[in-house]
């Protein structure tokens, strides 16, 4: 696991349970994306490890995680995404629609999207990657979602993420007004900012290249939000 910039006793705590640990501090540099950059530079590269599978630390994974993984990654599969959706969805209303949220939004158009042959995309929590492609990429995104971002980069460079439903992770999500808000503004307003930045080059590629992937790409970045980033009460 990754302790980055805790000190509260993470590492230790992770290593008591015969956990590995890797502590980072980098007031100026702060984030996931920054975190896994240093992850795969200090521990992937170092360790010979054969993949890296991304699990958020507030999640339980099926028991079936890591033979799932394991097989996709021995039939060729560079990077990958298993069924992300919530541990707690019957702990209220807000972790329920945040469980039909992540149903519709990743379940199902992932499913969609294998269909028609295109990659699923990343979504943050559940995915895993071949040696090889993490040390020729690295983690080169760093934004507040760094998962659309760095899914982007492998759409544009032809690498195909795989979406493997048959395992999944499970996550806790927030219950309170407060919190549920925090979050919910950070993924929409984070996507906003990369449809920004992404949406011209992807209606070029549209245009001119006639890419369904892109395509897709820019249908999910434009889809404004079923529920506004603003109060639930």
């Amino acid at each position: 696991g990754i302790a980055d910039n805790w000190t509260g006793g993470t590492a230790d705590g992770a290593r008591s349970h015969a956990a590995g640990a890797v502590e980072r501090h980098n007031d100026c540099a702060r984030g996931k994306g920054y975190a896994l950059e240093f992850c795969i530079t200090e521990y992937i590269r170092e360790s010979g490890a054969d993949a890296g599978a991304i699990v958020d630390a507030d999640t339980v994974v099926s028991r079936n995680f890591l033979s799932v993984v394991g097989g996709a990654l021995q039939r060729g599969v560079e990077a990958g995404q298993v069924r992300d959706t919530v541990d707690n969805a019957v702990a209220g209303w807000r972790p329920a629609m945040q469980y039909v949220s992540l149903e519709l939004k990743n379940h199902a158009r992932a499913l969609g999207r294998r269909a028609l042959g295109c990659s699923a995309g990343l979504f943050g929590n559940g995915m895993f990657f071949a040696r090889s492609l993490l040390l020729r990429t690295g983690w080169p995104a760093t934004s507040i979602v760094e998962d659309l971002e760095f899914g982007f980069r492998l759409m544009s460079e032809g690498i195909k993420v795989d979406y493997v439903p048959e395992a999944a992770v499970f996550a806790l999500m927030p219950t309170s007004d407060e919190a549920t808000e925090t979050q919910k503004a950070r993924w929409e307003f984070g996507q906003l900012a990369m449809a920004r930045a992404l949406a011209p080059r992807l209606a070029r590629a549209v245009l001119h290249q006639r890419s369904l992937a892109a395509l897709l790409w820019l249908l999910d970045l434009l889809t404004p939000p079923l529920v506004p980033p603003v109060s639930y009460t």
